[in-house]
């Protein structure tokens, strides 16, 4: 069982790595942390947090570090390059063939934050390669992946059907993982609370120069707001969508331009709550009055960052918690926050061992894994879903 003493210990360590600091040297105060702690449980953490090259770029050379603590965290961050290097070489290949095809696409967080948001890409790792397409054109683009030597891996395409789900995985190259989103959003019941105008953000799109290839994006004001709904959604529990959003509002940022786009969608809650967090964790410098611009009110991002102090997000683990139950409940304003938080609370009380709603697994146990039904019928079902509210067009349009 962990010790808190060891925990709280690992979780200053984390914190003050993740801090923004000169990159070319240790950040200040980091020897009076780990000197004499515990820090056996450093490298999982860090891993879990999604921050394994700030604290390996932290802690590098440190005498102070036992030795096994070092060397695990050098080998994930070694990792961590080995994937950033092979998912460019793929995402070259995917360059060539999407823009061959002429529909329009995006590459979102992963290797466009790594090397265009951080100042140095070994600081953000990540594992999947996230691309957006129309729905309309989700089809041709899964057989142009395929035509470049891509597996689709979701093959219960009922399954994928029934849920509206708003992504197919692929593999890619050598063990790529593509995210092949029609939306930014994947859970249909969160796509339902925001009203995310798909068609907007490729038209609004930027192209980014990467390693080999260049490639379109989110413009900064939807970067942020993606970064903020993502964080929140998915339980506000990772040091790393924290950073992402330190990073990506470096100045000058278009903050009038992100605070009206996000009241429009509903997201400015979601946004409002992740931004009050990465102030209070891990300092982000902030406008003032930013927050109540975004949110209309603090009363929810404040219950988030609350909720926050009692499970402070460096200690967390993934494991069930009231401020993952409460960030994951944020919808569009305060009533309908207060209200999914208050049916998520009754389900977890009559059903504690059920996996949480939006919540998936990975493996050949998921039964997104499992052969059954239509690929066409899926894409059918997707066109018909997203053509009324005209989230986004086709090739003609765009």
């Amino acid at each position: 069982m962990t010790r808190i003493g060891t925990s709280r210990a690992v979780g200053r360590v984390l914190v003050r790595s993740v801090a923004d600091h000169d990159w070319n040297t240790p950040p200040e105060g980091i020897d009076d942390l780990v000197r004499g702690a515990d820090l056996h449980e450093l490298p999982a953490r860090a891993a879990f947090h999604g921050v394994t090259g700030c604290v390996h770029r932290s802690l590098r050379d440190n005498p102070l570090v036992d030795r096994d603590v070092a060397e695990r965290l050098q080998a994930t961050h070694h990792r961590a390059v080995l994937t950033h290097a092979q998912v460019l070489a793929d995402l070259g290949t995917i360059a060539r063939a999407l823009d061959a095809l002429g529909v329009p696409w995006l590459v979102v967080k992963g290797p466009v934050l790594a090397e265009s948001v951080y100042p140095r890409p070994d600081l953000r790792g990540y594992t999947d390669l996230d691309l957006v397409v129309p729905p309309a054109e989700l089809g041709h683009v899964l057989e142009a992946l395929e035509d470049a030597g891509g597996r689709v891996t979701d093959t219960n395409w009922d399954l994928l059907t029934s849920e509206m789900a708003g992504e197919v995985h692929v593999t890619l190259g050598r063990d790529t993982n593509v995210d092949l989103h029609w939306h930014l959003i994947n859970v249909r019941e969160l796509r339902d609370a925001f009203r995310i105008d798909m068609r907007e953000q490729f038209e609004r799109a930027r192209r980014v120069a990467l390693p080999g290839c260049t490639v379109p994006t989110l413009d900064r004001a939807d970067t942020l707001i993606h970064l903020g709904v993502h964080a929140c959604t998915s339980g506000a529990n990772r040091l790393v969508w924290l950073k992402d959003i330190e990073q990506a509002i470096a100045d000058p940022f278009p903050w009038d331009e992100a605070v009206a786009r996000s009241r429009a969608a509903g997201t400015g809650v979601a946004v409002a709550s992740m931004l009050l967090e990465a102030r209070a964790v891990i300092g982000t410098r902030l406008p003032d009055g930013v927050v109540p611009a975004f949110a209309g009110a603090r009363a929810w991002p404040v219950l988030v960052s609350s909720a926050a102090r009692a499970l402070p997000i460096e200690r967390t683990t993934g494991r069930r918690s009231a401020v993952r139950l409460i960030a994951r409940s944020t919808r569009a304003d305060l009533r309908s926050s207060a209200s999914t938080l208050g049916r998520r609370s009754m389900r977890a009380l009559r059903h504690p061992l059920t996996p949480e709603p939006g919540s998936t697994s990975a493996g050949a146990a998921d039964p997104a894994y499992r052969h059954a039904g239509s690929r066409d019928a899926y894409l059918e079902a997707v066109a018909r879903h997203a053509a009324p509210a005209a989230r986004t067009g086709g090739r003609g349009g765009q």
